[in-house]
């Protein structure tokens, strides 16, 4: 990951940005040699009808019924 000075990369804001977008690689801005933000590429947009949530939802059964365990709770 390429660290870059904050000044050198206001100088050079589209040369830098470039390189960004082209080579998907991220860049460090420093401050007197402190990281202080990263840049980095956007992903690519999703194409219409992509689902980003498919497959990520789980389902153990029936989850309407009530469950044979009694719960313990505070009573005033």
């Amino acid at each position: 990951m390429k660290q870059v000075a904050i000044h050198e990369f206001k100088a050079h804001l589209s040369a830098f940005l470039e390189m960004v977008l082209n080579k998907f690689e991220p860049i460090i801005l420093t401050k007197h040699g402190k990281p202080i933000v990263k840049i980095i590429p956007l992903p690519p947009p999703a194409k219409p009808g992509d689902n980003p949530l498919k497959g990520s939802v789980l389902y153990y059964g029936d989850i309407e019924s009530p469950i044979e365990v009694e719960w313990e709770a505070i009573r005033e």
